[in-house]
């Protein structure tokens, strides 16, 4: 029923009549870019009050007024009948307020039903939609929930705080499995933030491998080396104050436990002038993927231990368990089970169409021992 012209009022009704008739709640409800925020007290008393079907799609809603935004999901924070909830795209008039963003992480805290939320935002030329900055706190929520067990929270501008946060959560919650969190300006700092994370969790069996963060990463190096060409000339001459300083910070951001290389050596004004050459900048570029390559091999051997783990403990729950624990994830889109096999074979076609460091294919060589042992354990 998307793009329909209901209102609230509208979407609560059909909910009150399905809420008596048993069958209708094994449904996924599609109410994308409807009039929502038209009756949207008596929609947020239907949620309330747990009449919603096991599947709600609410794509693309757009609310003039936040107040109404907290309401559904503080209605959502009670309901016990809905498992799959698909509530991405949200747009709001402006940065979520505190207020929201204390009732989002009320919501994650809470809601011990939910199994698979999707939270994600948008990024596209001409539609952005996120809650703003204060969506890493109200991600925290998640370090006491139970029971979800798949994340979307894509496009949502996390950044370094937010991977803080998806690290922190983690390092304590023991229920997530499926993690996408990719488009969210993650530097390769960042990247490793959350994969050592992994050390010790052994629930996740998909992370987003973050190419798309990966290349927007280099892309912003890459500008700022051409802008240290375009001031300081293809030469040795020295390029402007301010655009030295911001390569230091993009690239010392960006290469994770790496000193910015003007810090190293001499800081007499002949050898600065040596530091910024094409080819210590090309080898700067190097060292960035290498290090990503070998952040995403280590990532691989935590996921491939915790998918091993992941089938012994579907194996000792027995075929009718198991099939019904997981049958929330085989309902039309809501993610392929087969997904963290894609991404390995996807990362490993990836990594053997780059060329090769010597150090880098000893981390590689030595990652996929370790997956190779735990697989025959």
């Amino acid at each position: 029923m998307n793009q329909c012209g209901l209102t609230g009022g509208n979407v609560a009704d059909l909910l009150e009549a399905m809420a008596d008739y048993t069958p209708c709640r094994d449904l996924h409800l599609h109410i994308n870019e409807n009039h929502l925020e038209q009756g949207h007290d008596r929609l947020a008393q239907a949620i309330s009050q747990s009449l919603t079907p096991l599947y709600m799609t609410m794509q693309m809603l757009e609310y003039k007024e936040e107040k109404n935004f907290r309401l559904l999901v503080q209605a959502w924070t009670q309901n016990i009948s809905t498992r799959y909830l698909d509530m991405s795209k949200v747009s709001l008039p402006s940065e979520a307020a505190n207020e929201t963003i204390a009732a989002m992480q009320s919501m994650l805290a809470e809601n011990q039903i939910l199994e698979s939320l999707n939270i994600a935002g948008e990024q596209a030329h001409l539609e952005v939609a996120n809650f703003g900055s204060g969506i890493s706190k109200a991600l925290t929520g998640l370090q006491r929930n139970k029971s979800i067990k798949m994340l979307h929270v894509e496009h949502q501008k996390l950044g370094m705080p937010g991977a803080n946060a998806l690290a922190s959560i983690l390092e304590e919650n023991n229920t997530l499995e499926y993690l996408y969190c990719a488009g969210n300006g993650f530097t390769l700092q960042a990247f490793t933030v959350m994969v050592r994370s992994l050390a010790t969790n052994h629930t996740l069996v998909f992370l987003a491998n973050m190419e798309e963060d990966r290349v927007a990463a280099i892309k912003a190096v890459d500008r700022e080396i051409d802008s240290v060409r375009e001031s300081g000339g293809r030469g040795l001459t020295m390029p402007s104050k301010a655009t030295v300083t911001n390569v230091k910070r993009t690239i010392g951001s960006a290469v994770s436990g790496q000193l910015p290389f003007s810090s190293r050596g001499s800081n007499s004004p002949q050898t600065q002038k040596k530091q910024h050459t094409d080819k210590e900048l090309a080898g700067m570029m190097d060292t960035i993927s290498e290090n990503w390559r070998r952040e995403m091999a280590v990532m691989q051997t935590y996921l491939k231990r915790n998918q091993h783990l992941a089938k012994k403990r579907l194996v000792a729950m027995g075929d009718d368990q198991a099939s019904t624990t997981s049958s929330v994830y085989d309902s039309n889109e809501v993610t392929p089970m087969g997904e963290p096999d894609r991404q390995l074979t996807l990362t490993s076609r990836n990594d053997d169409d780059n060329e090769a460091h010597d150090e880098g294919d000893e981390g590689m060589d030595e990652a996929l021992m370790m997956t190779r042992k735990l697989a025959f354990e």
